[in-house]
């Protein structure tokens, strides 16, 4: 699931990289934001090095009315284990459960795993539900390392990963504070 931010971007220049055939996958949930993660998408496209963009496939775009069913069923399998979903103090986040029923329409799912890192609270969950999280782990400074290493820290200073998506970071959020530590800010 590539949604523009840092994580998404690095980790699909990492598949391009070793020659991998990528169909990047957008989640089109929210109005506006949908509409700016789309326009900040092609612009990164555009400038991803030919070598490497031979191997990007066309955009599968998910919306909401392809996935509802399967949401809404694995909402109430979790409510019904005690999980609590979308809550304020959300042990699974709904964006998380999206997440899951994208997995499943396209039978696997690697996520970058930012969301998760912050939000989820079961993992195994996830994992058995059919997202990998290849950079659960692995922090933006360490990201941005590798990025420079490879020539790639121009396109990741291109993307957001503001939790508030605006055309900058707001510098406050959580998102914000790991890319300033990271020095991407």
């Amino acid at each position: 699931l590539w949604s523009g931010g840092m994580d998404s971007t690095y980790l699909l220049l990492r598949f391009l990289a070793v020659g991998s055939r990528v169909v990047p996958v957008y989640l089109a949930m929210n109005g506006n934001r949908c509409e700016g993660e789309m326009e900040l998408r092609g612009r990164i496209k555009a400038v991803i090095p030919p070598k490497l963009a031979s191997n990007l496939a066309a955009d599968l775009v998910l919306r909401p009315d392809d996935l509802q069913d399967i949401a809404l069923g694995l909402r109430m399998e979790l409510q019904g284990r005690g999980i609590i979903v979308g809550s304020r103090r959300e042990n699974i986040g709904l964006q998380s459960i999206w997440q899951v029923a994208a997995s499943k329409v396209l039978k696997a799912t690697l996520y970058s795993g930012t969301c998760a890192d912050d939000r989820l609270r079961h993992p195994e969950w996830i994992e058995a539900n059919g997202i990998s999280l290849p950079l659960k782990d692995v922090s933006k400074r360490i990201i941005a390392e590798d990025a420079m290493r490879e020539g790639w820290l121009d396109i990741l200073s291109m993307t957001v990963s503001c939790i508030m998506f605006t055309d900058r970071h707001c510098g406050g959020c959580v998102e914000c504070v790991k890319r300033r530590n990271a020095g991407m800010i």
